[in-house]
């Protein structure tokens, strides 16, 4: 259809130059991305003789751009975890050093058995977040 449109704007001398992108199915079964580009062929006399076209394959040509797409959003999440790993580090750390600090105030053996409880699970957000780092970030080989 769009290249319908594209022939007609051409002969109706609406357009001097046009491009059209389509999908179309190889004789292998595949479908392949298409992009034609056009422009009126003219006589002697200056009439419309007809319209010369050229298509390219661009398939692989669109796929690398898929590909480069998502790369550029991992990269972006990577920068995203990234930052909300070191803003959630802060505070498991304040948190874990004020933990510390309250657990030898008391010598109750209830709020040591609640201290541990806050600081396993302190520590368990803190792996948390180490693993976000990683998945941000994989260390450098070696």
């Amino acid at each position: 259809m769009e290249l319908q449109t594209l022939f007609r704007e051409l002969i109706s001398g609406k357009e001097i130059f046009q491009t059209a992108e389509y999908g179309a199915q190889h004789r292998d079964g595949t479908w392949r991305a298409l992009r034609a580009t056009a422009s009126p062929l003219f006589d002697t006399q200056g009439k419309l003789a007809g319209v010369v076209a050229s298509v390219r394959d661009v398939t692989t040509v669109k796929q690398m751009e898929q590909q480069l797409i998502q790369t550029e959003r991992l990269a972006a999440m990577g920068q995203m975890i990234d930052g909300f790993a070191h803003e959630l580090n802060n505070p498991l750390t304040a948190i874990l050093g004020a933990i510390e600090l309250l657990e030898g105030t008391t010598p109750d053996p209830a709020s040591s058995r609640r201290f541990e409880l806050l600081k396993q699970q302190a520590r368990r957000a803190a792996e948390v977040v180490q693993n976000l780092l990683f998945f941000a970030r994989p260390p450098a080989p070696g």
